[in-house]
């Protein structure tokens, strides 16, 4: 049994968002400084730190890892989304684009990693090309959308609204 506590780098800091990475070497997070922080499992030990701006202003409020770990996709309280390429301690900020008209509040990646989802608080559900973040379609909800989830053919799209209604 796993039991493993990862304190705040500060006492001010709350995370906001984490999953492991698809092959299980990271614990990858997201926190309100807007910084993206990933750990070892078996330590719980700080490996990389991203703080440049990993999510804009409000913090990581939505976030999803790449199958293959070499990829992040943050979305910030400030309705933007972020893409970093990993490396080995380096990571790289590969575009930014900000078309939500709120906080993103859900990121998705694709099985295949070329499609992202993102949803916004503001009713928009966006389907990027994952590689260059150009936009491929806009979904919009009647609410503020919670929750979106790709099906692994990267075609079909789910989302939870805030008022609780699928779309």
């Amino acid at each position: 049994q796993l039991k493993l506590h990862i304190p705040p780098p500060l006492p001010s800091l709350a995370a906001m968002q984490v999953q492991f990475s698809s092959d299980g070497r990271s614990i990858v997070s997201g926190w309100s400084d807007a910084a993206i922080r990933l750990y070892t499992p078996q330590s719980g030990k700080l490996s990389e730190e991203i703080r440049a701006g990993a999510s804009g202003n409000g913090g990581v409020t939505g976030m999803a890892v790449s199958r293959r770990g070499d990829t992040v996709l943050a979305g910030g309280g400030d309705g933007s989304l972020r893409l970093w390429s990993l490396g080995r301690g380096a990571a790289k900020l590969v575009k930014t684009v900000r078309e939500h008209r709120g906080k993103v509040c859900s990121v998705a990646i694709s099985k295949e990693g070329d499609t992202v989802l993102s949803c916004g608080q503001d009713g928009a559900g966006i389907v990027w090309e994952a590689a260059t973040l150009t936009r491929l379609r806009l979904l919009k909800g009647t609410a503020g959308l919670a929750r979106g989830f790709l099906h692994p053919n990267g075609v079909h799209a789910v989302t939870l609204g805030v008022d609780s209604r699928l779309g």
